[in-house]
């Protein structure tokens, strides 16, 4: 009981840390100025994502002095996201060549997944055993587009801290059913510590997250699921379909400018929750509308995944099929055309 209590207590730690980036970003001059690209009109600090990720690794520190969570997973969060914050602390400063970056998060990708030595098995592999070194690179990639993905996907207020806040605490609901108490302790900090920032965040943002929590989030997010899918205890499908909108949007995005032979590594407003932002002109009401797509239809089928396991990949076939026909229809990633009532 005194853990759990320690974990909701951290909101308010994150709340904390987040005011006083508040006025260290102010007076450092980080501020995201508005552009043609931008969905707010205000100049805003960025950066916040920096308090609630001091405030998971203090919380981490703390559960695994308790043994709640194995040195492996530890590490891997620890040392793997602490780089990826840094890079990414560094961008919102004073920005950082996109090369660069890749650099720092294939080091950090490959380097965690050392740390964590076992990736879930690829079908088929009983027949095809070359398919075991396959699956890590497959791994390596997840984690860097999760990384980038999540970059990608932080263009409203509140949308990142909610993502992060439903994936991560349907995570931990699905591994406490499972009987895996641990991860789900660890999960819910991660959990408490983004709603602290939300406080600053949402639904008016005094601070932005910025790169280095987004870019944070999203290897958090990679790691914990190839480091508990793993072991078993919960389909990698599960967190794929947590995970659904996020990566449907971000991909079909991706996809069509490239397809349509647009710079697809420069920065843009062509999402789809970018679109129906500016159509709808509120982004609180885009973003409570994943929140409950997440909460109401994505959850329920993650909770499937992995209670029927060996269907699993169907399930998530089933639940992420809408959303990517919803997307589709939204004109995701095609440059020029705007939602219309």
């Amino acid at each position: 009981m005194r853990l759990w209590l320690f974990l909701f207590s951290l909101t308010f730690v994150s709340a904390f840390f987040t005011w006083v980036l508040i006025n260290v970003t102010k007076k450092k001059a980080m501020m995201d100025i508005p552009n043609d690209r931008s969905s707010h009109v205000v100049p805003t600090p960025r950066g916040g994502g920096a308090a609630l990720i001091l405030t998971f690794f203090v919380g981490l520190f703390a559960i695994y002095v308790k043994e709640v969570i194995n040195d492996p997973m530890f590490l891997a969060l620890i040392l793997g996201g602490g780089f990826i914050a840094w890079i990414g602390w560094v961008d919102d400063k004073r920005g950082v060549d996109a090369k660069w970056r890749l650099l720092v998060q294939t080091i950090a990708a490959v380097f965690s997944l050392f740390l964590l030595k076992e990736v879930p098995e690829l079908p088929l592999i009983a027949h095809l055993p070359v398919l075991e070194y396959v699956a890590y690179i497959v791994a390596a990639l997840a984690i860097i587009w999760s990384t980038n993905l999540f970059n990608f996907m932080d263009g409203i207020n509140g949308l990142a801290g909610f993502e992060t806040l439903t994936v991560s605490l349907g995570a931990a609901i699905i591994l406490y059913i499972s009987g895996e108490k641990l991860y789900s302790a660890s999960l819910l900090l991660l959990s408490v510590s983004t709603l602290g920032f939300l406080i600053f965040n949402f639904p008016n943002a005094k601070i932005f997250m910025g790169d280095v929590g987004s870019s944070f989030l999203g290897f958090t997010m990679a790691i914990y699921a190839i480091g508990v899918s793993a072991e078993d205890v919960i389909s990698p499908w599960s967190w794929v379909i947590l995970y659904g909108y996020f990566v449907v949007d971000s991909t079909i995005t991706l996809m069509t400018r490239m397809m349509t032979g647009q710079p697809w590594l420069k920065a843009h407003n062509l999402h789809a929750y970018q679109k129906w932002s500016r159509k709808t002109g509120s982004h609180t009401r885009v973003t409570l509308g994943i929140v409950a797509l997440n909460v109401f239809w994505l959850f329920p089928f993650a909770l499937l995944a992995t209670e029927f396991y060996d269907y699993s990949a169907l399930i998530a076939l089933v639940a992420l099929l809408p959303i990517a026909f919803w997307v589709i229809r939204s004109k995701a990633g095609v440059k020029g055309v705007e939602l219309t009532s």
